[in-house]
């Protein structure tokens, strides 16, 4: 499996298909805006939400739909990733006690009842959201910025090449 992706990745195939998303007139502040909030959205520290909010945010800022949901699925093992750091990143942001959160912990958040383990995780979940908003924000500028960069360079490039 690994060795499929990795030969697909080093295609010309991806190169093409990037170059017909460009070829349907997406300005470059489009496409921009498009590959950061895609990003952004799909390393949301709520599992199974990501789909919905780069398809409503897709549609809020007319975007194209295949393009932030192909960035959603490429990115998603980052969500997965980095659920914990902002989780710890939300904790020290509130002040709050830093704990070794873990697959145990969480089961034994559950043993003082099922009300007290919801709580308890959605405590975690509360926290990471926090942590995400704060390199979220930031983050998305700086990504677009770089996106919108790399975009106009990219569109130069066709223009000589006549594409």
């Amino acid at each position: 499996m690994q060795n499929k992706v990795s030969k697909y990745f080093q295609s010309n195939e991806i190169k093409e298909k990037f170059t017909q998303v460009l070829k349907q007139g997406l300005s470059p502040r489009k496409l921009a805006i498009t590959f950061s909030l895609g990003f952004i959205l799909s390393i949301f520290p709520m599992i199974g939400t990501t789909t919905a909010l780069t398809l409503l945010f897709a549609y809020w800022f007319r975007l194209n739909y295949f393009l932030i949901q192909m960035i959603n699925w490429l990115a998603a093992p980052l969500c997965l990733a980095l659920m914990i750091p902002f989780t710890h990143l939300g904790q020290d942001i509130f002040g709050a006690e830093e704990s070794s959160i873990s697959i145990d912990e969480l089961m034994r958040a559950f043993d003082n009842g099922l009300i007290q383990g919801f709580s308890q995780v959605l405590q975690y979940q509360l926290y990471a959201i926090l942590g995400w908003v704060f390199i979220a924000i930031p983050g998305l500028f700086v990504l677009y910025i770089i996106c919108f960069q790399l975009i106009k360079l990219y569109y130069s490039k066709l223009k000589k090449m006549n594409i």
